[in-house]
């Protein structure tokens, strides 16, 4: 089987107001940030920042047949790679569309409970070792929003080739 990409839909995400990321991510119960990876990479880095955001979008690409993120780079370039700050509002913004669609009984952005949503993001402002991580996002069977981070420069093979994925770019 090849790869394929399906642009799924692009997400207008409304604006962000300012908010302290410590406060989101910590005290949200719905959210789990414990990875040890993207503690020590990004969260202890960045908890105390206050931060907002205008109006953005985000595609959502429906993926198949990836192997790595190197494949997933060579397919969608430079463009894919968001900045950290941007993607800490715009993630907030996906959670609460989430929170708010399931709520109303509809389907919301993260679809489906272990479906890996895969984002692309530039965290070389931070300093450190790494400047492009992986980050993914998945669902556990309650809803409950799992965080992940892994270095690019790894290009660990991590897709179940026969399952989709959604890559956010």
């Amino acid at each position: 089987m090849g790869q394929t990409i399906k642009c799924a839909r692009q997400i207008l995400l409304p604006a962000v107001k300012e908010f302290t990321v410590g406060e989101f991510y910590i005290n949200n119960p719905d959210i789990d940030i414990s990875d040890e990876l993207f503690q020590k990479n990004i969260f202890e880095k960045i908890k105390n920042e206050k931060l907002s955001l205008r109006v953005s979008e985000l595609w959502q690409n429906e993926i198949k047949g990836y192997d790595s993120d190197y494949e997933l780079q060579k397919s969608f370039g430079h463009k894919s790679i968001i900045p950290i700050r941007k993607f800490m509002c715009q993630l907030k913004a996906l959670i609460e569309l989430d929170l708010d669609a399931l709520m109303e009984s509809k389907p919301g952005v993260f679809k489906k409970p272990h479906v890996d949503n895969i984002f692309h993001v530039d965290i070389s402002e931070l300093g450190g070792q790494e400047k492009i991580v992986r980050i993914w996002v998945n669902c556990t069977n309650s809803w409950k929003y799992r965080i992940y981070s892994w270095p690019l420069s790894a290009n660990i093979d991590w897709c179940n080739k026969d399952e989709c994925e959604y890559f956010f770019s």
